[in-house]
């Protein structure tokens, strides 16, 4: 009787040990899932917060022609005459300047007559923006087929004879004196 009194008595520590085993192991469970679901809506506090405004860096405007020293300089070739314009970022910031076909603008003459312009029978893209940092220079090359032309290259294209000639030229709309050449043809 003794004897099953101590088997008794050791298997009620037994199932006392592996019941609060048990708990803990609930315990921790519950534990894990209510920290868990605090992280949780930690998170999705933290991601419906409003982000912390950031401010772009500027962008760079277009280069004002005074910030710019230009020259041109006339180059004959087997096809005609290269207009080689080189733009340099002398004085301003950083600055955009677009050297496309409608925002470029050449004119040849000889005398009072106008020969050729640019804009007549435009070549290349409409729109070529370039970026210009300070210090920064660029160069585009226009080509003059020595024909004659008229607006919206309209006429019979004859070929402009030899002599001397002028050539001018125009960034938006704006003459740039210093974009100006004579050359013989």
């Amino acid at each position: 009787m003794i004897r099953r009194r101590r088997a008794v008595a050791l298997l009620v520590v037994v199932l006392v040990l592996v019941g609060l085993v048990w708990g803990v192991r609930a315990a921790a469970g519950l534990a894990t899932e209510w920290l868990g679901d605090e992280a949780a809506e930690d998170e999705a506090t933290e991601a419906d917060a409003p982000a912390e405004e950031q401010t772009a860096p500027p962008q760079p405007g277009p280069c004002a022609p005074r910030d710019l020293d230009v020259t041109l300089e006339p180059q004959h070739g087997s096809g005609g005459t290269d207009f080689a314009l080189t733009l340099l970022n002398a004085r301003g910031s950083a600055c955009l300047v677009d050297v496309g076909s409608a925002n470029l603008a050449m004119t040849v003459h000889s005398g009072e007559d106008r020969v050729w312009a640019s804009a007549d029978c435009p070549s290349g893209p409409e729109e070529h923006p370039l970026l210009l940092a300070r210090g920064d220079r660029t160069q585009t090359v226009v080509t003059w087929d020595g024909r004659r032309s008229e607006p919206g290259c309209s006429g019979d294209r004859q070929m402009g004879g030899s002599g001397t000639y002028r050539v001018e030229t125009a960034l938006d709309g704006v003459a740039l004196p210093t974009a100006e050449a004579s050359f013989t043809r």
